[in-house]
């Protein structure tokens, strides 16, 4: 459901914008780690 929604928002947002969110993660498409904030 959000597995698209999460790609593209990440994929559009630049991973420096938002550093605490997203560490070092391989690829947000789980959605688990994107929702877990």
């Amino acid at each position: 459901m959000f597995q698209p929604l999460l790609d593209a928002f990440i994929e559009s947002a630049p991973i420096k914008k938002m550093p605490l969110s997203y560490p070092p993660p391989p690829k947000n498409r789980c959605g688990e780690l994107v929702g877990r904030r």
